[in-house]
């Protein structure tokens, strides 16, 4: 992290992980049931951030690339290879005290990118094109310590196959809530 001035700050990370490949889950594959063993992926950022007090945010460039399942000549194996790259805008404040604002904007361009079955370049399964969120917290004046807090979440259409035959549809949430601080846990 590179800080530019007090209030202003670039960053740059790279990422490899592991993570389990998961089990076959295609009943038509001869190994069905077994454990595909490690995943190994990678990330790359770039991104700002700012902060000035009662007002911050910031946006990043992000692409991360990991393999996928597949069925090759019936055998499950993590011969595919999906790539995600998005953009991510985030603002929050508190315009006055006791309310604070949160908002994010995140877009994904979500690819298969080697695949066994001629369905290269088509968009990876359970990946949403976009995603939208605002949300608000206000401490209540009536009530010490009672804050009313509220969210409106909404994601875009996603494939919920490798074909792109078939699109679950995109949907909004809201969600409502109360915190009530009752103290420093011990």
């Amino acid at each position: 992290m590179f800080k530019t001035t007090e209030n202003i700050s670039l960053y740059a990370n790279y990422v490899e992980a592991l993570r389990d490949g998961g089990t076959v889950t295609d009943t038509t594959a001869l190994n069905f049931g077994q454990h595909l063993g490690i995943a190994h992926a990678e990330q790359q950022e770039v991104g700002a951030k700012f902060d000035y007090g009662n007002l911050g945010g910031g946006i990043s460039l992000f692409q991360i690339e990991l393999p996928s399942a597949a069925v090759v000549d019936g055998v499950g194996n993590l011969d595919n290879e999906q790539r995600n790259r998005g953009l991510e805008l985030s603002l929050y404040g508190e315009p006055t005290t006791g309310v604070r604002l949160f908002s994010s904007a995140t877009w994904i361009d979500a690819e298969l990118t080697k695949t066994q079955d001629g369905n290269e370049g088509n968009d990876a399964t359970g990946v949403p094109e976009y995603r939208f969120v605002l949300g608000g917290e206000w401490d209540t004046p009536f009530i010490e310590r009672l804050t009313a807090t509220g969210r409106v979440l909404h994601t875009g259409s996603q494939y919920a196959d490798v074909a792109n035959d078939l699109q679950l549809d995109s949907w909004t949430r809201l969600d409502l809530g109360l915190r009530y601080h009752t103290g420093r846990w011990r």
